[in-house]
């Protein structure tokens, strides 16, 4: 380049003309290969870039060559097939594929050009269609909080590698999430009314989730925590960020619980920011809260009450009040409870039955029906004995037994062994019809629903068809 600048003729006769034949060729180039795929003509034209700038550097061109060479296939490579690189669905199959790589090479291009606000059209319109077609799957609905959770953090490892966190493409992001997982449809169940049902399906995924803890994590959601580095390995079904197994396998892996459980937990609420009623959440919530506290079906309290504080963070004091409340309720019982067994031992009483109570301020928690059943004599001495003593501690004020609610461990003696069986109130009654009775001798229908005094019909479900269950169960 020194000889062509020495004779003079290097801005003059050269320059011109290797841009002139420069151009041509990039235009031929951009349109033969443009008939590709779109993720074919974007590596090829981030290669394509890549060696005319290599080339300037080994022929040191002047920078104003380089600039002109760039600024040339720039123009012609992204401004000019604009609408090829943004076609709604060519960009919908990189995001199917989930093709991170590619979809930040796209992004890229198309910043060279201040073009990337193009794509928000075909990203919006990707996410608005996969969304709702995940919330109104009938065939998968019980799987719609998972794959909501892998849409949502598949999403935001795209936002975050391929589109470099643009501000723009983030709220559209947002915006789309909230549209589709807030839409409607008329269904059968819900008598021809408009009906969503994401709020119940996160409520119920939150409730498995502190039943279970870990183990109740989808396998398409498991995350471990490398002590490499500190750094976060997420493996999904949609595969966002994968690891090779051999490699995962050579490696330490130490798995916090607590960690992940609490990851889970902020995921979901991020999902349930998007809502705009809550009501539905909020009741299937409470109904799940009441069964896991009655039943002592908590994986961990700890993990419950750094929930009730999410939420109330998210959704103020008076969204969570009566949640609080069952808390306090519960906490309040126990106190009742051991202070009513010191009563009992310090007056050398011993209960017919080991009786425990659960006092609920009925305005906190859910309305359950009153079901009519013939208490065996024992427990309800037992129960009379309590409620004398209880209302001679709170004066004026009413109990009333939801026998529904209650469960029952009984010892069982079968002709191999004895088992300890944990029944429902109804299933105890229904089995304590059988005492005295000869192997070889049934009992009719119609009497056990006369001594157990049980309706025909309930919204329960049937007690006798559920201890079938529970002693098939018993004897293995």
């Amino acid at each position: 380049m020194s000889l062509l600048h020495d004779l003079g003729v290097y801005t003059t006769v050269f320059e011109p003309r290797f841009i002139a034949l420069s151009q041509e060729y990039v235009l031929q180039w951009s349109d033969k290969n443009c008939e590709n795929s779109l993720a074919s003509y974007i590596g090829d034209a981030v290669r394509l870039m890549e060696k005319e700038v290599e080339r300037c550097e080994t022929f040191q061109f002047d920078l104003s060559t380089r600039r002109e060479l760039l600024s040339i296939a720039e123009h012609l490579v992204v401004e000019r097939k604009v609408d090829r690189l943004v076609d709604v669905a060519d960009i919908s199959k990189l995001l199917d594929q989930n093709a991170v790589p590619e979809l930040e090479q796209l992004y890229n291009l198309l910043k060279r050009r201040n073009l990337t606000s193009r794509l928000r059209k075909p990203f919006e319109k990707w996410i608005l269609e996969t969304g709702t077609a995940v919330v109104f799957s009938d065939k998968e609905q019980d799987q719609m909080v998972t794959r909501l959770l892998s849409l949502r953090r598949q999403l935001d490892t795209v936002w975050r590698v391929s589109f470099r966190k643009d501000e723009d493409l983030g709220h559209a992001l947002r915006e789309s999430f909230e549209i589709f997982i807030n839409k409607t449809r008329k269904s059968g169940d819900s008598w021809g009314t408009d009906n969503s049902k994401v709020g119940e399906y996160i409520a119920k995924y939150v409730d498995m989730l502190l039943r279970g803890g870990i183990k109740a994590i989808p396998a398409a959601l498991n995350v471990a925590f490398r002590k490499r580095a500190g750094s976060l390995v997420s493996t999904t079904s949609v595969g966002f960020v994968a690891s090779d197994e051999k490699e995962a396998e050579q490696d330490d892996y130490e798995l916090d619980e607590d960690q992940v459980i609490d990851d889970q937990l902020d995921q979901v609420l991020d999902l349930f920011r998007f809502l705009h009623g809550k009501a539905v959440f909020e009741a299937f919530y409470k109904k799940d809260l009441a069964k896991r506290l009655l039943m002592g079906r908590s994986a961990d309290e700890e993990k419950e009450r750094g929930m009730l504080a999410r939420l109330k963070t998210e959704c103020g004091s008076g969204f969570t009040q009566n949640l609080e409340q069952m808390f306090n309720d519960i906490s309040l019982s126990r106190e009742e409870q051991d202070s009513y067994r010191t009563l009992l031992e310090e007056r050398q009483q011993s209960p017919p039955v080991d009786l425990s109570v659960h006092v609920l301020a009925a305005a906190a928690w859910p309305t359950y029906p009153d079901i009519p059943v013939a208490i065996p004599p024992d427990v309800k001495t037992a129960i009379d004995a309590f409620t004398e003593h209880y209302h001679a501690k709170h004066r004026g004020r009413k109990l009333t037994w939801k026998h529904a609610l209650s469960h029952c461990q009984l010892t069982a003696k079968f002709p191999l062994a004895k088992k300890e069986l944990v029944v429902s109130c109804f299933q105890a009654v229904v089995l304590l019809c059988f005492n005295n009775v000869a192997s070889d001798e049934r009992v009719s229908y119609d009497t056990l629903k006369a001594a157990t005094g049980l309706r025909e019909s309930s919204d329960f479900s049937n007690p006798i068809t559920e201890l079938q269950l529970t002693i098939s169960n018993s004897r293995r």
